[in-house]
């Protein structure tokens, strides 16, 4: 693949159909009932468009010691039970981060949780943000193992979408001028670790996309072709 992308009106409508049809099967792929119990039993009566899970637990299985990754998406600052200055906190410097424990079916478990508006995860998924941490960690599988209703599923979807062509834009920008489309990812992933200031082990952005080779290879030209 080379850096130039030829846009044309009907390869565009055709990007975004491919993109927005590979990510929505993501989405809704099933994930171990663990999780599913976990996610109903923190929520309780709560009702927040949605909660997105990712991270170790997604790639690797929830194991004993697995601490489990959740961004739980609302409408409103008021939608999630917080105090009033944890929820001014996050209208200013996104997102709060949670720790939550729980017993499912009498095994312990415990996740990490980052809340997020709408609006706040729309902003932080597209071009113009300086903060590459969304955007990035969610052109990295996701599952949307709750969500209100359709409508909510599909508005985080589009978010979602958003993280990919952000984030195949800059994998042009940053990538080589040509090469197989590991190579953009690789080199993207290697730049936002770098900028997020990670504790982690070198080697860990190949590793990312060597886990789903051809998702990453079916992703990057229909993300790159839609340019939104």
């Amino acid at each position: 693949m080379s850096r130039r992308a030829v846009r044309h009106p009907v390869q565009a409508c055709q990007a975004r159909t491919t993109l927005g049809t590979l990510l929505a099967h993501e989405l809704a792929t099933p994930v171990e009932d663990l999780v599913r119990h976990f996610v109903v039993q923190m929520l309780g009566d709560t009702q927040p468009l949605g909660v997105l899970f990712y991270g170790s637990g997604l790639r690797g299985g929830v194991g004993e010691d697995t601490l489990l990754d959740f961004y739980i998406i609302v409408e409103r600052q008021a939608d999630w039970p917080r105090s009033f200055l944890a929820r001014q906190c996050n209208a200013i410097l996104p997102p709060n981060v949670e720790y939550h424990e729980q017993s499912v079916n009498g095994q312990g478990m415990r996740a990490k949780v980052a809340i997020l508006t709408l609006a706040q995860f729309r902003k932080l998924t597209g071009f113009a943000t300086y903060d590459t941490t969304l955007w990035a960690r969610f052109s990295q599988p996701s599952r949307l193992v709750w969500s209100r209703d359709i409508q909510a599923a599909g508005r985080i979807g589009a978010c979602i979408m958003q993280a990919h062509v952000t984030a195949a834009r800059w994998a042009a920008l940053l990538g080589p001028e040509q090469g197989a489309p590991a190579a953009f990812w690789e080199g993207l992933y290697a730049n936002t670790y770098a900028a997020e200031l990670r504790v982690e082990k070198n080697g860990r952005s190949g590793s990312i996309v060597e886990a789903w080779p051809h998702r990453y290879e079916a992703l990057l030209q229909p993300a790159g072709l839609w340019l939104a």
